[in-house]
């Protein structure tokens, strides 16, 4: 087994352990792990809506908004406050989820084959889910979004996108404007929009889309987040002041984490992870995973057009088309790319009876690897073998429990692709064959490996999809990762009826029932989910505000050396031969190419040499300016800084150059800039 199949079945493992536990409390339907991707799209929606209200009654400004929010806070906090609060909780609570339902796919291998387009879809999203939360905290423009501003331009100046360092814009307090504000509500407003769409695109290719979890999952999950945001509301820091450095910090380690990595290492390092993960994200589908399975096939002569298979499939893997051959019919249509080969195609399609006249029975649609055919003759082999005086049929699934622990000579056990694929009159078949009661094990509500196969199981079997005699059977959903069903799951069936005479059971001795019990009517129950959604809201509670985070010691400040400028040109005087072989008309005296001369810059503190760097110009044909971004942490005190300059490496020396005693105060930013126009280098 390689390394990568190792550590995602041990990753798996852990999920499905935390699933089975999680079982207990709140069922199959409410459990959270299973349902991953509902919450977290119920928490966007969340977001959104609770956003919407906010920019809606905020004032424009980068100044007007942070008034507004604080106002909200404090003085309309039964509203404006609980719902800015809500905001924060909910967008941190969708970022872990959506992290915890990636892991959880990739470690159940769902991101090759049919599932290829939602895989490659998703994650783009995370990259459009992390830009939109950074730049929502800029919005306030507090401490908390100056150091998310300049920590984040810091990191993109490092990649080659702009011609002069974008961190610029952060150097001092006269740098920030209203259209700043302008720029972030695009930010904050068009991000969430794209990453709206590309959630569509990203389950548009599934049927039966959960958009949502179960009401009592979000009744649950609305309450913990306002008990969060009454009893620990969400606060803005102080305001945004350009001239010092932000000291400790409540911080988002949902959202934020990124810049403490990037101060403990490098933007370089940071990009090679960032650009890393993602391009393993995206390779993971070519590296080697199970092969396909086969596909399932239509019989044009059996398919009636009935649309059944089309509304059953989990992948939206079937479309109607007209039938070739009897007009006014249509024909499914299987796309070989979107299917799962579940079967549970097969179970849906009213062909696959087994009561049908035919010595190998053909089916509208059917699986090659577990024909209806081949199943109606295992389970004739299987209860010609059966003996003792209750006979037992289980149907279990092959990717759930390990049902064959329960093979005995009174009980039969066939596996199936899935258990959707069992068309319900197998069970009638059995029962009027010999069997005395027939058990079907499914995965739990949620845990199916093809999303919906236990869902139509029990909505067939008991009715609610399809209408059958009430006989003898019994369903019971169980997980892989514990022995289960056990014998004492089918012990009862194992009970004759109380008729005399007879071994056999009436519908009334044993009515069909599912296994799922009222979850939420045990006590027990409620207490351990109102623990688990305590647990939740304290975890996001905790972690968007703690621990506090400084970016420099306090006993230090900052020198921010940045410069933005055309070298000169390097020119050099024509020689009387050079001028003669011109035309007349361009006999200009000087040589002046089009590119800039690169720039050498020395920086020394106390005397001691701190930086030495060339700037090269930009530009396709090396004609634009030269830039400079570069940060220094200082003891606060009193320091001597000089700083020399020379934009004609034609020249020797240097052409500009300042220095100056300078007393910096803890948490200073002090600015060494560079302007001809007044005078060249300069401090401020």
């Amino acid at each position: 087994m390689s390394l990568h199949a190792a550590l995602r079945n041990g990753t798996k493992s852990v999920f499905l352990r935390f699933e089975e536990a999680l079982d207990a409390p709140f069922g199959g339907e409410d459990n959270p792990l299973r349902h991953l991707g509902a919450l977290g799209l119920y928490l966007l929606w969340i977001t959104v809506g609770s956003g919407l209200y906010l920019y809606a009654v905020l004032d424009t400004g980068i100044d007007a908004v942070y008034r507004s929010i604080g106002y909200l806070s404090s003085e309309q906090w039964y509203l404006g406050g609980i719902l800015r609060s809500l905001h924060r909780y909910a967008s941190d609570g969708f970022m872990l989820l959506m992290l915890l339902h990636l892991v959880r796919e990739w470690s159940y291998g769902r991101y090759h084959g049919f599932r290829l387009y939602s895989w490659m879809t998703g994650v783009p999203l995370i990259w459009l889910a992390y830009i939109a939360g950074i730049g929502g905290y800029w919005i306030v423009w507090d401490q908390l979004a100056q150091l998310s501003a300049t920590a984040t331009t810091e990191l993109l100046d490092w990649l080659p996108i702009f011609s002069e360092p974008s961190a610029r814009n952060f150097m001092a307090p006269d740098s920030i404007n209203d259209r700043f504000f302008t720029m972030l509500v695009f930010l904050h407003l068009g991000v969430p929009l794209l990453l709206i769409l590309g959630l569509w695109a990203h389950v548009h290719r599934i049927s039966h889309v959960d958009y949502l979890p179960s009401r009592r999952s979000m009744l649950g999950t609305l309450a913990a987040l306002l008990v969060l945001s009454l009893l620990k509301p969400a606060l803005s820091n102080p305001p945004a002041n350009l001239a010092t450095v932000p000291g400790d910090l409540g911080f988002d380690w949902f959202i934020l984490f990124i810049h403490p990595l990037t101060d403990l290492s490098s933007p370089a390092l940071i990009w090679t992870l960032l650009f890393g993960l993602t391009a393993l994200l995206f390779i993971l589908p070519v590296l080697p995973h199970p092969q396909p399975q086969p596909v399932a096939t239509v019989d044009a002569a059996n398919c009636t057009g009935c649309d059944r298979c089309l509304a059953d499939c989990p992948y939206a893997a079937i479309s109607m088309q007209p039938h070739p051959r009897r007009p006014g019919w249509q024909l499914a249509v299987v796309d070989a790319d979107l299917c799962a080969a579940c079967g549970i195609c097969a179970g849906a399609c009213p062909s696959s009876t087994p009561f049908r006249r035919q010595e190998t029975l053909l089916t509208g649609i059917d699986m090659p690897q577990q024909p209806v055919n081949a199943l109606r003759e295992q389970l004739e082999q299987a209860l010609a073998r059966l003996t003792g005086r209750s006979r037992i049929v289980v149907f279990s699934c092959a990717r759930g429990a390990d049902a064959s622990t329960l093979a005995a000579a009174d009980t039969a056990v066939i596996p199936l692709l899935c258990t959707g694929m069992l068309p319900p009159a197998f069970v009638e078949y059995a029962l009027r064959g010999g069997a005395d009661g027939v058990f079907v094990s499914t995965c739990r509500s949620g845990g199916c490996d093809f999303r919906l196969g236990e869902r139509w199981t029990s909505e067939r079997l008991l009715g609610q999809r399809n209408r059958i005699c009430a006989r003898p059977f019994r369903l019971h959903d169980c997980n892989s990762i514990l022995p289960q069903p056990t014998t004492a799951e089918i012990w009862p069936m194992r009970w004759p009826s109380s008729e005399p005479g007879s071994n056999r059971f009436r519908a009334k001795d044993f009515p069909p029932i599912s296994g799922k019990p009222p979850i939420m009517l045990k006590p027990a129950a409620i207490v351990g989910q109102l623990i688990l959604y305590g647990a939740f809201a304290a975890f996001i509670g905790y972690f968007a505000t703690s621990p506090k985070y400084r970016q420099i010691p306090d006993d230090v400040a900052l020198i921010k050396l940045s410069i933005s400028h055309l070298g000169d040109r390097e020119c050099r005087k024509r020689t009387p031969e050079e001028l003669a072989k011109l035309p007349p008309n361009m006999r200009a005296p000087m040589d002046c190419p089009r590119e800039r001369s690169d720039i050498r810059l020395e920086v020394d503190f106390d005397g001691q040499p701190a930086f030495r760097t060339v700037m090269h110009p930009t530009g396709l044909y090396k004609d634009g300016v030269s830039t400079v971004y570069k940060r220094f942490e200082l003891k606060a005190g009193k320091h001597q800084v000089a700083v020399r300059m020379n934009d004609n490496l034609i020249k020797p020396g240097f052409n500009f150059s300042k220095e100056a005693e300078v007393t910096l105060v803890p948490g200073q930013v002090m600015v060494i800039d560079f302007n001809p126009d007044h005078g060249g280098l300069f401090f401020k």
